[in-house]
């Protein structure tokens, strides 16, 4: 890197990156018949991911996970890893739900 005057810092590993990712889309370039343009491949290799209107059926199995873990996400056992999403994941989606998760704590009654 220093041969080409970009440092070493990660700024720089960015600029390369995307300048070999460019490269690489270049290559992989195929000239069309009929106009002589290039067509680019897709960069995708998975189905694109519902959008969040797609995805308002989900309170419900997060609501009867929580039921399940007694409130709990994290951990073994948790609600998290009952519907297989990192339990960060969960407590964003909790909160976009509005869903109050203590509700589904048991009620601890005092002497």
């Amino acid at each position: 890197m220093l041969l080409l005057g970009l440092g070493t810092g990660l700024g720089s590993a960015l600029v390369i990156e995307g300048v070999l990712a460019l490269m690489w889309l270049a290559r992989r370039a195929r000239p069309t018949r009929t106009t002589g343009n290039f067509e680019l491949p897709s960069l995708r290799s998975e189905p694109p991911r519902p959008s969040r209107a797609a995805a308002g059926n989900d309170r419900l199995p997060i609501e009867e996970a929580l039921a399940a873990s007694r409130g709990r996400v994290y951990g073994p056992e948790g609600a998290a890893e009952t519907l297989g999403v990192a339990p960060s994941t969960l407590e964003s989606r909790i909160r976009r739900f509005g869903i109050d998760k203590h509700a589904f704590r048991p009620r601890v009654h005092g002497n």
